[in-house]
């Protein structure tokens, strides 16, 4: 197995982050407690959860379209775990390790996409030229 660059094991540190936040949020759910999410979140959960564990394999084996699935990890997961819950969630002070914990995991997603990104189009150009 090739070792992972420093950057593609943040990515799946953060991702595996967000698997055991969302977990956790779709148990809560599960066993009915009061606190988050709403009932209606369930679905949004459970295929945050399919999309992250797809994007993490996606990751692992260094697969073309791992950006892609990394863009939509942190569109599913900013809902539940952004930094918009202080201001939308009644109960955010008991859920302030939820958030910012999700909001910096989705961060770190965020740098990750870009620097490969750049990385990928530095080594297009160097074809290129």
């Amino acid at each position: 197995m090739k070792t992972l660059s420093s950057n593609t094991q943040l990515a799946v540190a953060s991702l595996l982050g967000l698997i055991i936040l969302h977990g956790v949020q779709l148990a809560a759910l599960l066993a009915q407690l009061e606190l988050s999410p709403p009932m209606f979140v369930g679905p949004l959960l459970g295929a945050s959860l399919a999309i992250q564990a797809v994007a993490l394999l996606l990751l692992l084996c260094q697969h073309r379209s791992r950006l892609i699935w990394i863009a939509a990890v942190v569109l599913s997961a900013i809902p539940s775990v952004g930094p918009q819950k202080f201001f939308t969630e009644p109960e955010a002070l008991v859920l302030s390790p939820l958030i910012v914990l999700g909001t910096l995991f989705a961060a770190i997603l965020i740098y990750y996409g870009i620097a490969e990104g750049k990385q990928q189009k530095a080594v297009v150009l160097s074809k290129a030229v």
